[in-house]
């Protein structure tokens, strides 16, 4: 069967949008302020990290801008053997450019360097539920909105036309919209990304109070992210993922919520 015109306008739309976040690490140091990008090129990743996060912590509007300040102070944390901070970093980085190559790439590397397992399992279904999570919020609700279009114009054909064409039309995009509500109904179903990241390399555990002494409740592996309820001194109150309220050292986690 000949696929209509507007199927082969909506792919082309699909791919156009998955390139949006993709560029170069140079790119993306011209993009953010010189200061930070000459400190950068001399060496001085301390003070570009200073620089990038004064940048941060005035919000910028651009959500790219955002990803982009992130994606570099990681650059600039691995410059300084802070392996598990640039993935902190980089994990705040995916929120705003989940597709971004090279900073996947960079994750990959920073991980092997660390000795810590693949991010996700190999198989259909880890890379299915993968590429769910390559999409950012405000992406999915329009990739959900494109899903409506595709099936309320497939749905006018078949009325229009009917016959055989016209119900398999119809039939084409009510698949093709439930698969592009997908990315969206993940992101309303998971709620809120987790707000910070533990950096120990070795892990820490996770106490039923603020004090070292207190009952270790569960353990926290490195990378294992968890929701900040409370700060108390030099301690956290986080959520776990395995739901139970915990504290944890202020100085072994780092928030990746920018």
């Amino acid at each position: 069967m000949k696929f209509p015109h507007w199927i082969h306008l909506v792919l082309l739309c699909l791919m156009m949008t998955s390139g949006v976040a993709s560029a170069n690490p140079e790119t993306i140091l011209k993009d953010l302020p010189e200061q930070g990008l000459a400190a950068y090129r001399a060496g001085d990743y301390a003070k570009a990290q200073l620089i990038w996060r004064d940048k941060l912590a005035a919000q910028p509007e651009s959500a790219q801008q955002r990803g982009q300040l992130c994606y570099n102070l990681g650059n600039a944390a691995h410059r300084l053997d802070k392996g598990m901070e640039a993935l902190a970093w980089y994990a705040a980085a995916r929120r705003y450019i989940p597709r971004d190559e090279d900073l996947l790439v960079n994750i990959k590397f920073v991980r092997g360097e660390l000795a810590l397992p693949p991010e996700h399992s190999s198989g259909l279904i880890a890379t299915f539920s993968a590429s769910l999570r390559s999409w950012t919020y405000g992406e999915s609700k329009n990739i959900a909105m494109l899903g409506v279009i595709l099936l309320v114009l497939a749905l006018a054909f078949e009325a229009l036309r009917g016959g055989s064409r016209g119900r398999a039309l119809a039939l084409l995009g009510f698949c093709l919209c439930a698969l592009l509500w997908l990315p969206f109904l993940r992101h309303a179903l998971a709620g809120d990304p987790p707000s910070h990241m533990v950096i120990a390399s070795h892990g820490t555990n996770a106490r039923s109070e603020p004090r070292p002494d207190a009952k270790s409740l569960v353990r926290l592996e490195a990378t294992d992210t968890a929701d900040h309820l409370d700060e108390w001194g030099e301690w956290t109150k986080l959520r776990a993922e395995s739901g139970e309220e915990v504290w944890v050292a202020t100085n072994k986690i780092m928030s990746i919520d920018w």
